[in-house]
């Protein structure tokens, strides 16, 4: 029974594994920023092509000069366009990549999701064999090996060769645990907690 206490530390139930989703991780929300950073950046590259006021004020004069400020305001046009145009196309192909790279992490994300979630049923479906079959096989083998070389039913090396297979199942289980915990560990970070 010793090995068994072992799990008692981390049960996550299933309903809060299947419930993951890969819209929901922070990878997922920082792939769609860069989407939204690359669309503002290609606002502003086509806003400054457009004619517009500028006002601006300047106070560059000692204090021995009778003008203390200036304010200095007119109207911005733009005459050599071409460098805007450059600008903006290379605006609009950043808003192409980081679509596509939206899509990708997207696309990895749920894949990693799928898999982190189907090894951790993979573990949950080992982790119930042994608690419910192999570890109470184990107990009766190691009682009844005990017992048949105390009235000298057995020789010394069949209960030795018998206690070695109970220790051999409890180390399974506990490797069992061991990747339970991994892919519980896993869900957890590709969620985001």
């Amino acid at each position: 029974d010793y090995p068994h206490d072992v799990v008692q530390q981390v049960k996550i139930t299933t309903q809060e594994i299947l419930i993951a989703d890969a819209t929901s991780t922070p990878y997922h929300g920082f792939a769609e920023q860069q989407v939204r950073v690359s669309e503002k950046q290609l606002q502003l590259e086509k806003w400054r092509m457009a004619p517009g006021f500028t006002l601006g004020y300047l106070n560059q004069a000692g204090n021995s000069t009778p003008m203390d400020m200036r304010l200095r305001y007119g109207i911005r046009v733009p005459l050599f366009f071409w460098s805007n145009l450059a600008a903006i196309k290379s605006a609009r192909l950043n808003v192409e990549r980081s679509h596509y790279t939206f899509q990708n992490t997207a696309l990895e994300l749920q894949t990693e999701l799928s898999a982190a979630q189907s090894n951790w049923q993979q573990a949950t479906s080992a982790l119930q064999y042994y608690e419910q079959n192999a570890l109470p096989q184990s107990a009766e083998l190691r009682k009844a090996s005990t017992i048949s070389f105390n009235t000298g039913d057995i020789s010394q090396f069949q209960h030795l060769y018998n206690l070695n297979k109970t220790h051999h199942t409890a180390l399974s289980y506990l490797q069992a645990v061991k990747e339970y915990h991994y892919s519980v560990a896993q869900l957890l970070y590709l969620k985001g907690e």
